[in-house]
Parts: C-alpha cells; sequence; structure tokens
C-alpha cells in the first residue's frame, strides 16, 4: 500500500483474480462513508481530485508482522 497523498492509496496485487475479487465488492460502506476503489489511470494526480474521506480501520490478511 502506498500513499499518494490526500487520502488515496495505491494497492498492488499479486495477480488478477484477487483484483478482480476486490473491484467486485465494492464499494464498501464505513457507515457513514464508502470506501471505493478503481482501476489506476495513467493521468491520476491526487492534487487535482476533490475527495472526502474518514479516517478508518481496515484489516489486511496475511501481512507480515514486521509491517
Amino acid at each position: 500500500i502506498i500513499s499518494l497523498g490526500r487520502g488515496f492509496f495505491e494497492l498492488e496485487f499479486k495477480n488478477s483474480h484477487d483484483l478482480g475479487v476486490v473491484l467486485a465488492a465494492g464499494p464498501w460502506s464505513l457507515d457513514p462513508c464508502f470506501l471505493r476503489m478503481s482501476l489506476w489511470k495513467p493521468d491520476f494526480n491526487p492534487r487535482n481530485r476533490k475527495n472526502t474521506f474518514a479516517q478508518v480501520w481496515l484489516p489486511i490478511l496475511e501481512l507480515p508482522k514486521e509491517y
């Protein structure tokens, strides 16, 4: 997970199947907000995007303890 600033993050998946599962499952309700994921666009710039955000805790399965 790489922070891009302004509440945007870049995630890398091991394979296209896992990516497809995550994209198909969302958006997620984080009452009262939503978490939405989308495919990367080469011209994406977080400074040009308006965004609302909420601080959340997410479980990341199988992440080594040193992280």
